[in-house]
Order: C-alpha cells, then structure tokens, then sequence
C-alpha cells in the first residue's frame, strides 16, 4: 500500500510538471513569433536599403523632384519600378515604403502619392517619419507602433535605414508595418504593453493607444497574474529601440 502510495505521488509530480514545461513552451513560441517578426523587418530593410544604394535612387528623385511642376508626372512614371525592386527583397507584409532625401523632403511613397514632395520638416515633427529622419544617420532604427501623424491617424511599426552612396549621405529609407500584422502572428489572445502602460499591438483595434488598466501587476521579465476568471502570462522583449511587454489571455 505503502509503494502504490508513492508511486501516486511521483505521477502526480510529473504531470505537474509536464503542464509547466508546456506553459513555457507556448510562452517562448509566441516570444519567438515577436522577435522573428522584428527581425525579419530589421533585415527587409537592409535588404531593400542596398537596393536604393545600387540603383541610386535617392539621388535620382531628388532629381525629379526639380523638374517642371515638381516632377510628378516623372515620379509616377518610375514609382511603380521602385516599388517592384522593393518588394524583391522584401517578404511582403509592409503597408509603405518611404524614402526621404537628406533635406527632409518625402520623394517616395508606394501608397500615399499625396505625400510625393511633402517637406516633412514641418507639420509633420509629432510623427514617427520625421523623428527617424532627425536620427537618420545614426544607423538602423524602430519606432514603436504609433500613427503616422495627428492628422492621418494610424497604427504602424516602423524600422528605418540610412542610405549612403560611396560615403555620402542621401536620405532614409522607411518600412511600415501595419500592427495587425504582428497581432495575427498567432492564433492566441494576446496583446502588446509599451513599458509606459499603453496598449501598442491588439486583434481589437479599438485597444490600441488605451492605458492597460493591468499594468501595475507585470513585475519581472516574465510571470503571470489572475484577471478574474482568465491567467495572463506576459514576458518582456527588448528589441532595439522597443521596449514590450507581451501578454497571453489564457481562459
């Protein structure tokens, strides 16, 4: 009796511990799901990047943009050139692609032609294009998930890259990614934290930019914590310029 007693307890210990080594596995999934995502539009950039380097294209719009009426008759006709070369080396979850000069004139958009000419300079110092553009010679850059101004509303990531020409430098390049790109990166309720509190990635857009009532419970790199009837397990991701904290609603 005394055996069948003990032989009890280690099963029950090793279930126990098998559902723990699951939880962790799903935990690290949706982590890596993140992190991969990131890095996959860290590389896109570079990627794309190099091409605007070897065509010079920058050089080449600036160009346009002198001619008779701003050259936008010229522009249309080689934006859809640009935005095919682009997409070559790209894994085709972006919504944009911007390229800004170095005197801070927006000379490409793939989907806003409104924007061709914009001098981003002014109107547009509270969005993520021109804040990148002010460190545009500092290297790779991300700028959290924010709308591309006041007045266009929004939710992107953005990750930009300086383009040089033997040496010189000609302006950024800009991808942006449409937050629910990350959010559908699983099947699993979740959602993103800024360390601020501020909701950043939801399948329910109507979250976005709210202030996570919740947040005073996320302590350490990782853990968990009841919501009422549901557990939410949330782990930390720092990436580059991000800092995120990733919750998984587990009912």
């Amino acid at each position: 009796m005394y055996r069948i007693l003990i032989f009890i307890l280690f099963f029950i210990i090793a279930c126990s511990r098998g559902n723990v080594v699951n939880n962790s596995v799903q935990d690290k999934s949706l982590l890596a799901s993140v992190k991969n995502f990131l890095s996959r539009s860290v590389n896109d950039c570079k990627s794309a990047g190099a091409v605007i380097e070897k065509h010079r294209i920058i050089q080449h719009l600036t160009h346009l943009k002198k001619m008779n009426n701003g050259g936008r008759k010229y522009y249309l006709l080689e934006k859809d050139h640009i935005t095919e070369m682009i997409n070559a080396v790209t894994k085709g979850v972006y919504d944009d692609y911007l390229l800004v000069n170095r005197n801070g004139i927006l000379i490409y958009s793939r989907s806003s032609d409104d924007l061709f000419g914009t001098d981003i300079r002014y109107g547009f110092e509270d969005s993520p294009i021109y804040k990148l553009f002010s460190k545009g010679e500092s290297g790779i850059r991300i700028h959290d998930i924010s709308p591309l101004s006041s007045q266009r509303g929004g939710a992107c990531l953005y990750v930009s890259i300086p383009v040089y020409v033997e040496g010189s430098y000609h302006g950024i390049l800009i991808l942006k990614a449409d937050q629910s790109k990350i959010a559908g990166l699983s099947t699993k309720k979740f959602f993103i934290v800024d360390n601020s509190g501020i909701i950043r990635v939801s399948g329910n857009t109507n979250d976005i930019y709210k202030n996570y009532s919740l947040f005073g419970k996320i302590a350490g790199d990782s853990g968990s914590f009841a919501d009422n009837s549901t557990k939410v397990q949330y782990s930390k991701l720092s990436y580059m310029d991000l800092n995120w904290n990733i919750l998984e609603i587990n009912n």
